[in-house]
């Protein structure tokens, strides 16, 4: 019942913290997403030199190819490197993890868009664009992966 009374009592005050807080939590999920996209070993920046159009162009084997050989060479179990199937499980762990974080930063910044409220968290719409085509990025990666590994796992039980 203090709290209650207390809250009553300093209504700009507790109007004021609970602002500060939500801005604080709001902002801190944009810089620990952030901090996972702007990773340089993130998969986003796998053949970074190439658009998404690019890659969309070069054949799928081969980009399935260089793929294994990167996943191969970024995840070697600790005590068994040629622990093959580590390197895979490592990758696609990495690559749902990745996703998901896009993802989120995708709805935190729509959400914030649909309040008018971006520029307050220093956003741009160009942002949220790269954010996008990040994403698409992303899923594209994680396709080839997919597929190779549907097109491995059907070979082996035939």
């Amino acid at each position: 019942m203090a709290g209650l009374e207390w809250i009553n009592n300093n209504k700009i005050k507790t109007t004021g913290l609970s602002i500060f807080a939500i801005y604080s939590l709001i902002f801190y999920r944009i810089y620990q997403n952030d901090k996972i996209n702007k990773n340089s070993e993130s998969w986003i920046y796998w053949k970074k030199s190439q658009s998404l159009e690019d890659l969309l162009q070069e054949p799928a084997d081969k980009l399935a190819s260089d793929l294994l050989e990167s996943i191969q060479a970024k995840y070697v179990h600790p005590t068994h490197p040629t622990d093959f199937i580590y390197s895979i499980v490592q990758a696609s762990s990495a690559f749902d993890k990745e996703i998901n974080c896009i993802q989120r930063q995708i709805a935190i910044y729509k959400y914030l868009e649909s309040l008018r409220c971006l520029q307050l968290f220093f956003i741009k719409l160009e942002d949220k664009a790269m954010l996008e085509e990040q994403h698409r990025r992303l899923l594209y990666i994680k396709n080839i992966f997919s597929s190779w590994c549907a097109r491995y796992k059907i070979e082996k039980n035939y």
